[in-house]
C-alpha cells in the first residue's frame, strides 16, 4: 500500500468556522476530499461601532470542526502517522492574550468593528501617505492597528507582571493549536502595522498608532513550520491516536480563496490568461495579481500579499466591498417576518428579472452603508446597523420587500464594478481578460450578469463553493493538492442603457455621502 498524506484544512471565518480532510495515496491514485465539517459563530454588537465575537465561542467551534476531521483523519480508512494543518482566518480581527498561557483577555474585536475611527479621521495627509507607502493598504478603521491600540490602552498595564500579546486573530489561534507566539505576514499585514517591503513589523507605525512593538507577536512566511499540534481536549478526538499533527500554512481567508481560483485546473473552455479573482461572501472582493512595488492608491485599490514561502511571493492588487452577503442577512433579520435564506434565493431571481425591466424613475437605491464603504470610495462614517434605501432623487423610502432585495443586489454589483473600472485603469488593464467567481453569492445569476454587462468580461463562475478550504489545502501541500474545478462561463453582453444609468447613478449617490 502507498504512503499516504492527509491534509487538514481550517478556515475560521466571520459567521462559521471550517475543516476539511483532503487525502492522498493509500488504494487511490486520486485526491479524496471529505465532507466539510461546520459549526456555526455569533457575533456581538454592544453598543455602535463594537463589533466583537468570543473566543471562548470561536475556540470550541474550532476544537469541534477539528477534532471531527482529526477523528476522520486518523480512521482505520486514513490512518497516517503524520498530519499536515493549515488555516485561513478572517483577517483584520484582533485581541489580546496572556503571553504564556494564551488565555484570551479581550473579545475579539472583529474586521467589521471600526469603534477607532476617530484615530483614523486625526491622522494627516503626510501620516495617510506614509502608511499607503509601507503598507501598501488605505488608512482603515476596519483594519487592526486603531483596535489594538485601544486594546494596549485598556489591557497594557499589567504586562509589567504578565506577559501580554497584542495581535492578529490568526496568532492567537496558531498560540492556542502550537503554544508559539507568531503570525503569518498577511494576517500581520491587516493590522497597518506591517512593513510590506520589509517584510516586518514596522516600528514607526507602532509609534504613529501607539502601539508597543514589543508585544507584537513573532512572524514567519505563510508557507512555514508553524509548529506540533497540541491534541484537542475534544469527545469528538480518537484518543487513542499516537501520531504527529503538523501546522504548516498559516493565511488570510480571502487569500485562501485566491489561491483557489487561481492555481486550480480549470476546463479548456476558460481561456482567460490573466483572470481577475472575485469572491462575494459576508464582503466581497475583487484579486488580480501585481508586483510588489504596484502603486494602487491612486487608483482606490489596495496591494496586499496574497502569500509567501520559502521561494516566493505572489502580490495582489485589491478592491473590496465590505458589505454583501452580510447586507442581506441584516436586512432579511431587520423585516418585520423575518424572510428565511431559503425563501430569499428561491424568489430572488424573479424578483432581479422584474427589477431589470423597471423605468429608472421607478428604480430604488440601498445605500450600502453596513460596515462602511470601501474601496474605491472609503467612507466609513456610517453606523453599522444602517438600513438606507433611496429613490432616484436620494430621498429615503422603504420599497417593497421585492424591490428591497432587488436594490440590495444591485448594490453588490455596483460596487464591484466600480472596483473592477479601477482594475482596468491600471497599467496590467490590457491583460485582465476575464474574472474567475467564486463565493456564496456567486450562485445569484442576476447579480453575475449585472456585473459582467458593465465591466465588459466574461465571468466563469466556479462550483468551488469551499475555495477557502481548497486553497489552504493546496498552499499547505505545496500544491500537491491542484483540483480541476467546473462551472459556467456568463458571456459579457451590450450593457442596457437603463442598467448603465443606474449604475452611473448609484455612484453619484455614493459620493454625495462624502459631502
Amino acid at each position: 500500500m502507498a504512503k499516504k498524506y492527509v491534509f487538514i484544512a481550517l478556515d475560521v471565518g466571520t459567521h462559521a468556522v471550517r475543516a476539511c480532510v483532503f487525502s492522498l495515496g493509500g488504494d487511490s491514485a486520486l485526491w479524496q476530499v471529505s465532507e466539510v465539517f461546520s459549526c456555526d459563530i455569533s457575533l456581538d454588537s454592544p453598543q455602535s461601532r463594537h463589533i466583537e465575537q468570543s473566543p471562548t465561542e470561536l475556540w470550541q467551534a474550532l476544537t469541534s470542526v477539528y477534532s471531527q476531521a482529526l477523528n476522520l483523519a486518523t480512521s482505520k480508512q486514513l490512518y497516517t502517522k503524520d498530519i499536515h494543518v493549515g488555516m485561513a482566518v478572517q483577517r483584520s480581527s484582533v485581541l489580546v492574550w496572556e503571553r504564556i498561557s494564551g488565555q484570551a483577555l479581550s473579545p475579539i474585536l472583529s474586521w467589521q468593528d471600526t469603534r477607532g475611527y476617530k484615530a483614523i479621521e486625526q491622522l494627516n495627509a503626510t501620516e495617510r501617505k506614509n502608511i499607503t507607502l509601507l503598507t501598501g493598504l488605505r488608512p482603515s478603521p476596519h483594519y487592526g492597528a486603531t483596535k489594538l491600540a485601544l486594546l494596549q490602552k485598556e489591557y497594557g498595564l499589567p504586562a509589567q507582571t504578565r506577559p501580554i500579546t497584542f495581535g492578529p486573530l490568526a496568532a492567537w489561534l496558531i498560540k492556542q493549536l502550537t503554544d508559539n507566539n507568531t503570525c503569518d505576514p498577511v494576517n500581520a499585514a491587516r493590522t497597518l502595522l506591517f512593513n510590506r517591503k520589509q517584510a516586518r513589523w514596522d516600528k514607526s507605525l507602532c509609534r504613529m498608532f501607539n502601539v508597543m512593538h514589543a508585544q507584537l507577536p513573532n512572524l514567519k512566511k505563510s508557507a512555514d513550520y508553524y509548529g506540533h499540534i497540541k491534541w484537542p481536549n475534544s469527545e469528538h478526538f480518537n484518543k487513542h491516536y499516537s501520531g504527529n499533527a503538523h501546522l504548516q500554512a498559516v493565511l488570510g481567508d480571502q487569500n485562501a480563496a485566491y489561491v483557489a481560483m487561481r492555481h486550480s485546473q480549470l476546463p479548456a473552455a476558460v481561456t482567460f490568461k490573466k483572470p481577475l479573482v472575485m469572491n462575494i461572501g459576508s464582503g466581497a472582493f475583487i484579486l488580480g495579481q501585481c508586483n510588489k512595488d504596484n502603486n494602487s492608491d491612486t487608483l482606490g485599490l489596495l496591494t496586499s500579499l496574497a502569500f509567501s514561502d520559502n521561494n516566493n511571493e505572489q502580490w495582489l492588487m485589491e478592491g473590496t466591498v465590505n458589505s454583501a452577503g452580510t447586507a442581506l442577512s441584516h436586512w432579511r433579520e431587520s423585516l418585520a417576518e423575518p424572510l428565511s435564506e431559503h425563501s430569499l434565493f428561491a424568489q430572488l431571481p424573479q424578483w432581479l428579472l422584474n427589477d431589470s425591466h423597471c423605468e429608472n424613475n421607478e428604480a430604488y437605491f440601498y445605500l450600502n452603508t453596513a460596515a462602511g464603504i470601501g474601496s474605491p470610495f472609503w467612507l466609513t462614517r456610517f453606523s453599522s446597523s444602517a438600513q438606507v434605501f433611496v429613490n432616484d432623487a436620494g430621498e429615503r423610502c422603504t420599497p417593497s420587500i421585492p424591490q428591497q432585495a432587488a436594490a440590495i443586489i444591485n448594490s453588490i454589483a455596483f460596487l464591484l464594478v466600480a472596483n473592477i473600472l479601477q482594475f482596468r485603469q491600471a497599467p496590467e488593464a490590457s491583460r485582465y481578460d476575464g474574472i474567475l467567481a467564486t463565493g456564496g453569492l456567486s450562485r445569484v445569476t442576476g447579480l453575475i450578469e449585472r456585473v459582467s454587462d458593465l465591466c465588459g468580461l466574461p465571468i466563469f463562475v466556479t462550483k468551488c463553493h469551499e475555495a477557502t478550504l481548497h486553497g489552504t489545502a493546496m498552499l499547505g501541500s505545496n500544491f500537491m493538492y491542484k483540483p480541476r474545478i467546473q462551472g459556467h462561463i456568463v458571456a459579457a453582453k451590450k450593457s442596457s442603457p437603463v442598467l448603465l444609468q443606474r449604475y452611473e447613478r448609484y455612484i453619484q449617490l455614493i459620493k454625495m455621502q462624502a459631502l
